[in-house]
């Protein structure tokens, strides 16, 4: 439990004021005496504040900690509304927008179903530049290749980067996210809001990766998922992971 600050200021001229001879033979002693009570009462004003405002730190910090230590009984205890308060509380996903434009959660016992609404191909370039010996920028349209890589290892990244955030967070075992993306379905014609990557990741398999130097793509495999992805068309609608389905494995 966080402890209160003890403050102490000492104005000891006032108790040890001595008149001098300068004091005494320009009967300076009566002002002397009043600046020096002054000061002191000053530095009383002063010392309360910084009291007052040591006090409510405090008593802020004691509340804090009551609410963060009973949330966290409650999250021991399995409660599905604890595990969202600690998500909103501590907003892992802040930054949101890199990874794309919403998150969704979905409580189901030891596990959590995650949907994350990614940003469309329009965050990956369009265009390769490059410097040439001449000093001059040489601007290309990307191959259509490497686009989609490029957008693929977005995507999985992404994912990944969800279920770090909460295994970081919460006493969880094991992340189910699906990323959602805008494709063409071609049964309406209509650009529609559809599930194109699905991963089930365990915390143990994901703390045994060296997240600095895989492949977001590549890494897949160590996950049961789901993905529909060609290097000339992008990704292609797929149907999530479903918990059920990991319990015969």
């Amino acid at each position: 439990m966080p402890t209160l600050l003890s403050i102490s200021m000492h104005t000891p001229q006032l108790d040890n004021y001595k008149p001098s001879r300068s004091d005494r033979l320009f009967k300076r002693i009566e002002s002397k005496i009043e600046e020096l009570t002054k000061a002191v009462m000053e530095a009383q004003k002063a010392e309360d504040e910084q009291y007052q405002k040591a006090l409510k730190n405090h008593e802020k910090e004691v509340a804090e900690w009551e609410e963060i230590t009973e949330l966290a009984g409650r999250i021991l205890a399995d409660e599905p509304e604890a595990h969202l308060e600690a998500i909103e509380q501590l907003n892992p996903f802040s930054e949101i927008n890199q990874l794309g434009s919403s998150i969704n959660f979905e409580f189901n016992g030891d596990l959590i179903e995650v949907t994350l609404h990614v940003n469309g191909e329009e965050i990956i370039p369009s265009e390769s530049k490059t410097l040439l010996k001449s000093g001059k920028l040489s601007t290309k349209k990307m191959p259509e290749g490497k686009f989609y890589e490029l957008y693929q290892d977005y995507v999985c990244g992404a994912v990944l980067r969800v279920a770090r955030e909460l295994f970081s967070l919460l006493p969880i075992e094991l992340v189910i996210v699906t990323a959602t993306g805008t494709l063409l379905n071609t049964k309406s014609g209509h650009m529609e809001e559809q599930p194109i990557l699905s991963v089930a990741i365990p915390r143990k398999t994901l703390e045994s990766l060296n997240l600095e130097m895989i492949d977001p793509s590549d890494s897949l495999a160590n996950f049961v998922h789901r993905m529909n992805f060609k290097k000339t068309k992008g990704f292609a609608a797929i149907k999530p992971v479903l918990p059920q389905e990991l319990e015969s494995k």
